[in-house]
């Protein structure tokens, strides 16, 4: 506060106190952002020392006010809802210089808010961490939000996005790397594998799941995805019944029969029992012999979905929903659809040749306009179908061109190579051959 502030007599000072406290319900604060309302309570506070004329009476009356106004009683179920209501209204978080009253009496008192209750404390802080700043300090809650925003989304967060939850995410897996412990990191590593192996889901999974689909789609139900995590291990296909009850359906196939594969699957089941997500286990006739009576169902099947007939599928998914408890229409399955739905030769095509559009018109923005993040989630996604062999040879050229003439990325060579390797590029050029960009300074 100012040296040069005018104390005033005693009786001013409670006329002033008392019109401040009529006016507003509360006593001045500190924190305000109105300088009259801070120099008020700066002379309250002193006031025994700074005006030591104050009579018994004059004292006894400002302590019967600071005790009645001096600690405001506030209903924080009701200041809770209604901050999450101006959130939801206007995107972003309140502010204590707002000219109105009471949104910047609500910030202030959820900027001040101790000891809430766990919930109202939950609730204030998933504001904060939606709509305003907010910063992880606590690993384990970094780790849970990150895998819960991958379950939910089906992707990894993204830095280019308007959305400061998942930026903050994004942002926040950097500095906080060095802190994570080993389970935290496998936990993430997990989580982000699925993500990368969506694309690689065998065809009859994917028929499974497309099938599942069909028929759950009538009672309200839906397939959440493919290769979800679920308590740090993964489900193959994760569906969800109207109720919000949700079941792994877990399709093996013979790489199951492996050594510690059986030990593993059953890890698994009991991990996702425990999270209240049961897992039934469709098994291929190479897989183990599962044990009866443990926390996953059993359906056995003769052959692999993909090699099926029309009635042989229809029964085993009968069989599967049964065995699930999951409320469908079988009848409601176009299988003829189902199976190009899963056909992975076609989706993973299709997906390259969007992919390598993406990748050419954000090389055509041209450098400093292209959104980092986007850029290298696409190029990886290239990268990974070519190490598969799934870029058709016209893309796999074109990709070879862009990177030659506009992108300036560390490898400028990795399509060009796949090119070569593939049969469908120019040959690189040999030992006594000019490098990229070698010569440029000779024109000089």
């Amino acid at each position: 506060m100012a040296r040069n502030v005018k104390w005033g007599s005693t009786e001013a000072l409670l006329v002033e106190l008392k019109r401040f406290i009529e006016g507003n319900g509360r006593m001045p604060s500190q924190a305000s952002s109105d300088d009259e309302e801070r120099g008020l309570r700066s002379r309250v506070d002193n006031a025994s020392r700074r005006i030591p004329r104050f009579s018994s009476e004059q004292m006894d009356a400002l302590a019967a006010l600071k005790a009645e106004y001096g600690r405001e009683q506030v209903d924080w179920e009701g200041e809770i809802a209604y901050l999450e209501r101006y959130c939801a209204e206007h995107g972003r978080m309140p502010s204590t210089v707002d000219p109105d009253a009471r949104v910047s009496r609500c910030a202030e008192r959820i900027a001040h808010a101790k000891r809430l209750g766990a919930n109202l404390h939950g609730r204030l802080v998933a504001c904060r961490k939606e709509y305003g700043r907010y910063r992880y300090a606590d690993p384990a809650e970094f780790v849970a939000d990150y895998v819960s925003f991958i379950g939910r989304e089906g992707r990894m967060p993204c830095r280019d996005t308007e959305s400061l939850r998942e930026r903050r995410l994004a942002v926040d897996l950097g500095r906080l790397r060095p802190e994570l412990t080993d389970g935290q990191q496998l936990d993430i590593e997990t989580a982000r594998d699925s993500v990368r192996r969506a694309g690689s889901v065998s065809y009859s999974e994917k028929l499974l799941a497309a099938a599942i689909a069909a028929a759950v789609a009538p009672a309200g139900g839906r397939v959440v995805g493919l290769n979800r995590p679920v308590a740090g291990r993964e489900a193959d296909i994760l569906v969800e019944d109207a109720g919000g009850r949700r079941v792994a359906i877990q399709y093996d196939g013979g790489v199951h029969a492996g050594a510690g594969k059986l030990e593993s699957d059953l890890a698994a089941d009991a991990a996702m029992a425990a999270e209240g997500v049961p897992a039934l286990r469709v098994r291929e006739p190479g897989a183990a012999e599962y044990p009866e009576g443990d926390a996953a169902r059993v359906v056995r099947i003769e052959r692999p979905m993909g090699s099926m007939g029309g009635d042989a599928l229809a029964e085993t998914l009968a069989a599967v929903m049964s065995a699930a408890g999951l409320d469908g229409d079988i009848a409601a399955v176009d299988w003829a659809a189902a199976r190009a739905a899963a056909s992975s030769a076609s989706s993973a095509r299709s997906t390259v040749a969007s992919s390598a559009a993406r990748y050419a018109e954000l090389l055509l923005l041209g450098k400093g306009r292209r959104p980092a993040g986007e850029m290298q989630r696409v190029k990886n996604r290239l990268r990974g179908a070519c190490r598969r062999g799934a870029v058709p040879d016209g893309a796999l050229r074109l990709l070879a061109w862009l990177e030659s003439n506009l992108d300036d990325g560390r490898s400028p060579h990795f399509f060009g190579d796949a090119a070569r390797a593939a049969g469908v590029g120019p040959a690189r050029a040999g030992a006594g051959g000019k490098r990229h960009g070698a010569g440029k300074k000779e024109a000089v």
